[in-house]
């Protein structure tokens, strides 16, 4: 019988993260936990970031999932705003310079945002609590917003522009929203629901390059301004900092059906930047698609702890999301 561990390090303070160590406190486990995360803000459940924090209907407190009492109270101990920028075995490499080692590690450090080439620095995108929040003030002092992508972020950023009256312009290289994620049908749907809440959709919109923060050039030479332009154009498993561990992290961070990475004994992921194996279709894709990421949580700390792994509510699911 393997020696129990005595310190699980969970690298993201995302939702993941928290549920995973919930789900080994509750599961018996009674060792250290360290939560990493690279902001220095409470743990938070990001989905409101670009909905009621971006509208201003909630403060970023009420997006909390455990703040440092809550943290406490569960025995886990939080080492935010310092980066995860290596993993050597079981060692976690932090920005600072401190290097923190477990007996386990789950791996949950979710995706980044995509940038488009020649991107401007002052150009917008909306991932963490520090992005909603610029682009919330920014919005307050403008008239216009120009999105690039019209996928969800990019609709939810125009309806909270749209909210406070300004003129938003969006633009979508393809033939209809989310075509990929919602099919032409939906898709064309989409396209009214922007259009009639007073966006101005230009679909089939190539974009050139971006001449300077506000200002965008089409393929046909043409140039969009507004006083905010945000790219969203999705996001990216964020895997370079996994560059040298030794995990396969082609698509993904390659696991097997309970998360455990390939070849790695004591490396665990879960999450947009995991691809775990889906017995019934004998393939990777990435776990976010097919269960979630509570499940996903859940099996971990059973896979950990020696706990009775719970059953899986949707294993034959495929990918149903780009975002």
């Amino acid at each position: 019988m393997p020696a129990p561990r005595e310190h699980v390090v969970v690298v993201g303070a995302g939702l993941g993260g928290v549920r995973t160590a919930e789900n080994l406190r509750s599961r018996g486990y009674l060792g250290r936990i360290t939560l990493v995360g690279a902001e220095p803000h409470p743990p938070y459940d990001r989905p409101p970031l670009s909905k009621q924090i971006l509208t201003g209907a909630w403060e970023p407190d009420r997006a909390v999932l455990r703040d440092k009492p809550g943290l406490d109270e569960i025995g886990v101990s939080a080492r935010l705003g310092a980066a995860a920028v290596a993993l050597h075995g079981t060692t976690v490499e932090l920005e600072d310079g401190a290097r923190i080692t477990g007996d386990a590690v789950v791996l949950a450090t979710g995706v980044a945002a995509r940038r488009l080439p020649g991107q401007p620095d002052g150009v917008a995108t909306l991932r963490g609590l520090d992005d909603a929040l610029a682009l919330r003030d920014a919005l307050a002092e403008a008239r216009s917003l120009l999105v690039v992508g019209a996928g969800f972020i990019g609709a939810e950023a125009a309806h909270a522009a749209r909210l406070r009256g300004l003129e938003v312009i969006v633009l979508e290289a393809g033939r209809v929203p989310c075509e990929r994620a919602l099919g032409p049908l939906v898709g064309e749907l989409a396209a009214r629901l922007f259009r009639e809440a007073g966006a101005d959709l230009r679909c089939g919109a190539g974009i050139a390059r971006f001449t300077d923060a506000r200002t965008v050039e089409l393929a046909d030479g043409t140039t969009v301004s507004a006083d905010v332009a945000l790219a969203g154009v999705g996001a990216a498993p964020a895997l370079t900092w996994l560059d040298g561990s030794g995990l396969d992290t082609a698509g993904g961070v390659a696991c097997d059906a309970g998360g455990r990475a390939s070849g790695a004994d004591d490396v665990w992921a879960l999450g947009d930047m995991a691809a775990w194996w889906d017995p019934v279709r004998r393939r990777r894709h990435r776990a976010e698609h097919w269960t979630s990421a509570v499940d996903q949580a859940a099996a971990v700390a059973c896979a950990i702890t020696g706990a009775e792994p719970p059953p899986r509510r949707c294993p034959t699911s495929g990918p149903t999301s780009s975002a």
